[in-house]
C-alpha cells in the first residue's frame, strides 16, 4: 500500500486539518485556502474536500500541501510522520524533507512578521498624539499594543532551538493566520515608504 492510500484509509480529513490549525464550523465549512473570500465556501468532508467558490477539491494529502504550501508528497510524509502512520525506515527518510518544510514554512513566517512589524512602527510614529488634546488614534493603539507582541514572536522564530521554533509555528497558526489578513489589509490601505 503506498503512503498516499495510507494516510486516505487511515486518516478522517477534518481531524486532520484542524490537526494543521484549519478552523472548521460545525457543517464542515472553513474558508478556502485558494483563494480569497469573505464567506467560507470550502467544504470539509470525511474523505476529500470541495470549494464552492472556486471549485477545487481534493483529498488530505492536497489539503495539507496547500495549508503549508509544499508539494503533495512532502505533504503526505509530514501527514505520516506527525500521525505515526509510517514505518521506523519511511522516519528516518521523511526527516529531512520534514525538516525542510519546516525551515520554508518558518522562512515566511519571519518574513511576514517583519512586514507586519514595519506597518506598526510606521503606525506608532505618524499616528502618535501630537498634543493632549489630540484625539488617539484606533491604529495607534492597536500598533503600541501588538508592537511588542510581534517583537516576542520574532524573537522565538530567531534566537529558540528548532524544537520550539516548530512548536511556536504548529501551535500560533491561528494568531499567524490572523496576522496575514491584518497585513494583507495593511497593504491595501496604506502604503509604506521604503528606505
Amino acid at each position: 500500500m503506498s503512503i498516499f492510500e495510507t494516510i486516505k484509509q487511515s486518516l478522517n480529513l477534518i481531524d486532520v486539518a484542524r490537526f494543521y490549525g484549519i478552523e472548521v464550523s460545525r457543517s464542515g465549512f472553513t474558508s478556502c485556502l485558494f483563494h480569497n473570500e469573505r464567506t467560507p465556501s470550502l467544504k470539509l468532508y470525511s474523505d476529500h474536500f470541495y470549494c464552492y467558490g472556486c471549485g477545487k477539491s481534493g483529498d488530505v494529502i492536497a489539503l495539507i500541501a496547500g495549508r503549508l504550501n509544499i508539494s503533495q508528497f512532502e505533504s503526505a510524509k509530514i501527514i505520516m510522520n506527525d500521525f505515526s502512520l509510517s514505518s521506523e525506515e519511511m522516519r528516518v527518510t521523511a526527516k529531512p524533507q520534514i525538516q525542510l518544510s519546516y525551515s520554508e514554512w518558518e522562512r515566511q513566517t519571519i518574513k511576514l512578521l517583519n512586514q507586519y512589524r514595519d506597518y506598526l512602527k510606521h503606525f506608532e510614529r505618524t499616528y502618535a498624539p501630537k498634543s493632549e488634546n489630540e484625539p488617539i488614534s484606533d491604529i495607534w493603539i492597536e500598533s503600541i499594543h501588538k508592537l511588542p507582541l510581534i517583537e516576542y514572536y520574532l524573537d522565538i522564530l530567531t534566537f529558540e532551538p528548532l524544537e520550539v521554533r516548530q512548536e511556536f509555528l504548529r501551535e500560533y497558526v491561528k494568531q499567524l493566520d490572523e496576522i496575514e489578513i491584518k497585513l494583507d489589509e495593511y497593504k491595501r490601505k496604506f502604503r509604506l515608504e521604503r528606505k
